[in-house]
């Protein structure tokens, strides 16, 4: 009976995502990884904040499979702002999904600003991120999409380190 159950319940979770990744169909979303901190140092001075945003655009290209854009957005303390583009592919299998980002730019690249500080470029960074995720539909068209992704890192085409986050979004199905 909790066999019955419960494939009952994954059959009723995929029905709200499948319609949505026909192949023709497209998605926009923003999203972010929560990255919002305050920092003040020991023994005075000034506090610094930090915080990422991002947005993602796809269309389906065939069922399920996405061709995804994506811009994101990063500030940390008196460090210029810094954004970056990306390009890549998500797949859907029923309620969750898989993708590939490459994204040109220093944006949601941790210890970044401290290249800026020193004369850096933020250009040269490029990160390689592969991300898996839930889609969780809201309403017939909204959903709200936590994923985990790694991050590997590049400066001038060096390694620069690697990550791992937890983002959470929202996506718009249409």
């Amino acid at each position: 009976m909790k066999r019955l159950f419960t494939i009952l319940c994954a059959a009723v979770l995929s029905l709200g995502v499948s319609a949505q990744t026909e192949s023709g169909n497209m998605i926009v979303g923003v999203n972010s990884d929560f990255n919002f901190s305050s920092f003040s140092p020991e023994g005075g001075g000034d506090s610094e904040s930090s915080m990422g945003l991002g947005g993602t655009y796809g269309y389906f290209f065939m069922d399920n499979l996405a061709g995804m854009a994506s811009f994101d957005y990063s500030k940390s303390g008196d460090a210029d702002a810094s954004t970056s583009f990306g390009i890549g592919a998500r797949y859907h299998m029923n309620s969750l999904y898989g993708g590939a980002m490459y994204n040109m730019g220093g944006a949601g690249v941790p210890g970044a600003e401290l290249i800026m500080l020193f004369g850096g470029d933020m250009s040269k960074f490029s990160t390689i991120a592969i991300q898996a995720g839930y889609v969780a539909m809201l309403t017939d068209n909204i959903s709200l999409e936590p994923s985990l992704s790694y991050n590997m890192h590049s400066y001038d085409g060096d390694s620069f380190g690697s990550s791992i986050k937890l983002n959470v979004g929202f996506g718009l199905y249409f």
